[in-house]
Order: structure tokens, then C-alpha cells, then sequence
């Protein structure tokens, strides 16, 4: 009893010492691979038995940085396991160790980053790690709020560093990207992007004439308004309502613009429904007798 007492306290004690070899052997997670050091990124150096070389340090707009013993070095661009081999490369040309340990953590990645701003549940900044596309994120940012009246508008807009300093805006719609799932319009993010959700707003138009309800019709900017919705939110036609004769009236730069509309040639499907501005007035006329 007492053998097999001592055999089991034995597999116990084998049991706990390979779970400590395991977690001391276990590699530490790093940065991710992929993440290069770019300007602005502020970073710490270490190198084993050099204390001088044991800061923190902010990379240069050029991407380049000073650090003691070795002076300037270029470190913007390179991945993390690149910038100490470059580090170490240097001390070892200029005789300061033979073979230099040299560890580099990014501390604030400040290059690498995307504004998000808009209808999302959490504007903000955000960190690039890797590749990323628009609707990642738009995750990362908690998604769009609600696409209806005071929440998001129809258009997302990626604001972009272009190739000759100037910004380049691409509009993105938003119910082809995320109803109908169009991949194209998922677009690849890059640093330093910004991207702008706009809030939808609250738009109005006007039907009079032979309706129901005749006055205001609201509607979001983000769906939309025809002239078939605006009749129908006012009630329909009442029994007197010429429905082949509908006008809309709309104000712009040049003047009144009167735009004629076969309201049954519409509801039959002979004609496509036509899509009304804000502050449009649809003027629906009547039979006389």
C-alpha cells in the first residue's frame, strides 16, 4: 500500500515538472511579424551587457534614428527582427560585440494607424497590424450604426494620401458593400487612410393637390425618397386625383424646374419610379367637374 502511495506521489511530481519545462521552455508571443517600424513609432532597445543601449527612442519622419555608440541608423521600413539585426550588424562592424543580443519592442505604433470616424459605435484611432480591408475595420471600430434616420448615411467615404501629396476621397456605397456584399468595394486600408461614416440627416419633401394628407414628408437621406413613397406617405390620391398628371417642382441654381411624372404609367411598371431631391414640392392635379 504504501509502495503504491510513493509510485503514485511519484507520477504526480513527473506530471507537474513537465508542465513547468513546458511553460519555461514556451516561446514568449512577439510582435506580429508583419508590422514594420515607421516614423513616429516610438520604440525600446536593448542590448545585453550595454547599458547605454538600454532606452527608448521616437523613429524619425525619415525613418531613421539615432541611438549611442552606432549613431544615425535607418530602421523605418524593417520589421522588428530586421531593426535588431540591423542594430546588432552595426556594433559588430564597429567592434562593440561580438555577438550583441539585441531585443526591439514598439512601443507606440504611431505609423501604422486609421482614423475612424462617423456613425460607428467606436470612432477612434486604430492600429494597422498586417493587411486590413475596410470592413475589418469598420469591425475593429464596432460597426455602423443603425443606416436609417440618425444613424449612418448611404455613402462611406476613405479619405487618402495620394502619390503627389494631395488627398484623394473614395466613395464607397455602403448598401452595395454591406446588403448586396460586393467584394470589389471592400477595399485594402492603408496607413495613415481615413475613414468617414457620415450620419444620415433628416431630409423633407412636399406633396400637394388632390392627396389625402397633403404637407411635409420626411424621409433619411440615407434611403431615399420617390415620388411613389412621397404620395403614398400622404395618404394616396383622393378620388379626384389625376395620377397621370403628377408634376414636381424643383428649385435649383437656374431657377424652378417643373419635371412632368405619369404617377400609372409608374404603378403598372411601364415607367421607372423617378427619385425626388429635399425641398422638392410634388403637386399631384385634380379632375374638375
Amino acid at each position: 500500500m504504501r509502495d503504491s502511495s510513493r509510485f503514485a506521489r511519484s507520477i504526480v511530481l513527473l506530471g507537474a515538472s513537465v508542465v513547468v519545462a513546458f511553460l519555461v521552455s514556451a516561446p514568449v508571443a512577439s510582435q506580429e511579424t508583419s508590422y514594420r517600424v515607421g516614423p513616429s513609432d516610438l520604440v525600446s532597445v536593448k542590448v545585453l551587457g550595454i547599458p547605454d543601449l538600454t532606452l527608448k527612442v521616437r523613429i524619425g519622419e525619415d525613418g531613421l534614428v539615432s541611438l549611442p555608440l552606432i549613431g544615425t541608423v535607418g530602421l523605418g521600413g524593417l520589421s522588428v527582427s530586421e531593426a535588431e539585426s540591423e542594430i546588432a550588424n552595426r556594433l559588430i562592424a564597429g567592434g562593440f560585440a561580438n555577438e550583441p543580443q539585441v531585443s526591439l519592442f514598439v512601443e507606440e505604433m504611431q505609423s501604422h494607424t486609421v482614423t475612424v470616424q462617423g456613425a460607428v459605435r467606436t470612432p477612434g484611432t486604430y492600429t494597422l497590424m498586417g493587411s486590413r480591408t475596410l470592413l475589418e475595420v469598420l469591425g475593429e471600430a464596432g460597426g455602423i450604426v443603425g443606416r436609417q434616420a440618425g444613424g449612418a448615411g448611404q455613402m462611406i467615404y476613405v479619405l487618402r494620401q495620394g502619390a503627389d501629396g494631395e488627398k484623394e476621397r473614395i466613395a464607397i456605397d455602403s448598401v452595395q458593400l454591406l446588403d448586396l456584399g460586393d467584394p470589389e468595394l471592400d477595399i485594402p486600408i492603408v496607413p495613415g487612410d481615413s475613414i468617414l461614416v457620415p450620419h444620415s440627416q433628416t431630409e423633407v419633401v412636399y406633396v400637394n393637390g388632390a392627396v389625402n394628407k397633403p404637407g411635409p414628408v420626411s424621409f433619411s437621406s440615407a434611403s431615399g425618397m420617390t415620388v411613389l413613397q412621397a404620395i403614398t406617405a400622404a395618404g394616396g390620391g383622393t378620388v379626384r386625383a389625376r395620377l397621370g398628371k403628377v408634376h414636381i417642382l424643383r428649385r435649383g441654381p437656374g431657377g424652378e424646374e417643373r419635371i412632368e411624372v405619369d404617377l400609372k404609367k409608374i404603378t403598372k411598371g411601364k415607367s421607372p419610379d423617378v427619385p425626388l431631391e429635399p425641398n422638392d414640392v410634388v403637386v399631384v392635379n385634380e379632375w374638375f367637374l
